[in-house]
């Protein structure tokens, strides 16, 4: 019965060892892959189209930031226009209807 025991543990053991040599093996290559991908970018071949199109990146999400920030001035001037024409034709038929209570 102990030795069943001890082969139990050694079996739980033995798994939770290989599940942790995998878990080591998948960070290693993780690892690797990421060192070459540093490696390609500091390569000045790789490096100065990826650069070029990291500024070409930064520059059109400030365009659209641009866009964006014109787009919603012109809706509020838009509803402030909007507003004023609608205060002024109620301002209008309140007049013509105390016009014709006279």
């Amino acid at each position: 019965l102990e030795r069943c025991r001890r082969r139990i543990l050694n079996h739980a053991l033995a798994r939770a060892f290989g599940s942790w040599r995998h878990f080591r093996e998948q960070r290693r290559y993780a690892r690797s892959v990421v060192g070459r991908v540093v490696g390609h970018l500091e390569n000045r071949n790789y490096s100065m189209p990826f650069r070029s199109w990291v500024e070409f990146a930064e520059e059109e999400k400030a365009y659209e930031l641009k866009l964006l920030e014109s787009e919603v001035i012109v809706e509020r001037c838009r509803r402030r226009w909007l507003k004023n024409t609608l205060a002024r034709a109620h301002a209008a038929w309140c007049f013509m209807v105390a016009e014709r209570q006279r």
